[in-house]
């Protein structure tokens, strides 16, 4: 339980690896449920309760084997662009990506896991090279 919005954004600014909800008020806004006493994240930040608060949807597996899962789904040209120093997916759910997923290329970038805050400019240069690569492919 946070007292305001801006005690949980001061909780969040002082992990070494600093998730957005600790940098952006609006993030932190969408990210908290109001209370009585005070505010309240509708989802724990490692993914532990199934049924955020104030949401209806309730997924049955674990956070790393939604992921795998639901990128199986995407039928669209995707990369997916990793932190290097990111501790949200274990080295088994990579492995597993890697393995049912070869036609998703996987980048890495030296950052943790918010690539776009942490490594813009890496994270740039892996899209530009993936959407060159498949409008070449595709005779654009």
């Amino acid at each position: 339980m946070f007292p305001s919005i801006e005690a949980c954004m001061e909780r969040f600014a002082r992990i070494s690896n600093t998730p957005r909800i600790g940098l952006d008020r609006e993030r932190a806004v969408n990210a908290l449920i109001k209370l009585e006493n005070g505010y309240m994240l509708k989802r724990d930040p490692d993914n532990g309760n199934r049924k955020p608060i104030g949401e209806e949807r309730v997924d049955a597996a674990p956070a790393d084997a939604r992921n795998v899962g639901e990128l199986g789904m995407v039928k669209t040209p995707t990369i997916l662009v990793r932190g290097t120093k990111s501790d949200r997916f274990s080295p088994e759910t990579v492995a597993r990506f890697t393995k049912e997923m070869p036609h998703i290329p996987q980048k890495t970038v030296d950052s943790q896991h918010d690539v776009s805050r942490m490594a813009p400019d890496a994270l740039v240069a892996h899209v530009r090279e993936f959407i060159g690569t498949e409008a070449e492919q595709n005779g654009r």
